[in-house]
């Protein structure tokens, strides 16, 4: 009994830190476009960005996927894609040397230079389980609830402007939850539904 409560005192002051990431040797990106984007021009927009990340002399090959496919398991509109971009063996770079961080940055450079998309740079699995575990792709989410859109948006830009002061937070951004198209019905008040009794 003494020896647990000894670490339980222990493990209390010893302070906290995310797991460090892996490195899995490819990496995955996630592209984001204006919600109704069509599928042509989501296709047109995706090439666009592959054939700017194939110039990347580190790149062996990219594969993309956009929306949904057959087997729904991960349901998605036409306006995000999934690119995953395939890194030859580290021997094979100009320069050996360079790190993996100092590449993404490179590449998140020339992906920004192609405008009408956000994009998310992050490893294939870890992407995979960020999303299980929370729904979202990214390792720390803050979720916002409510009914006006509007409001959730000020709310997520106030949120996003305290993380991104906080050291070491990288990539923040806040959910697109505007630039989709809504129709709203409201039936009459006098309307009732008729039924048998």
């Amino acid at each position: 009994m003494a020896l647990v409560a000894i670490a339980g005192v222990t493990a209390s002051r010893m302070g906290s830190e995310f797991v460090p990431s892996l490195d899995e040797g490819d990496i995955a990106l996630h592209a984001l476009r204006i919600p109704g984007t069509s599928l042509s021009q989501a296709i047109a927009m995706q090439t666009t960005l592959e054939n700017r990340l194939r110039r990347f002399p580190e790149v062996e090959r990219i594969a993309s996927k956009i929306g949904t496919a057959e087997v729904a398991t991960d349901p998605m509109p036409p306006s995000v894609a999934d690119t995953f971009i395939f890194l030859r063996d580290r021997s094979e770079w100009p320069n050996p040397r360079k790190s993996r961080a100092q590449l993404v940055r490179e590449m998140e450079e020339a992906a920004n230079a192609i405008p009408g998309n956000n994009y998310e740079f992050t490893q294939p699995i870890q992407m995979r389980f960020n999303e299980l575990l929370s729904g979202v792709r990214a390792d720390v989410a803050i979720k916002v609830f409510g009914d006006d859109l509007d409001q959730l948006r000020a709310i997520g830009e106030q949120i996003e402007g305290v993380v991104s002061g906080i050291e070491g937070a990288q990539d923040v951004s806040v959910e697109q939850v505007t630039g989709l198209p809504i129709l709203q019905i409201t039936p009459p008040i006098g309307l009732r539904s008729r039924g048998s009794a």
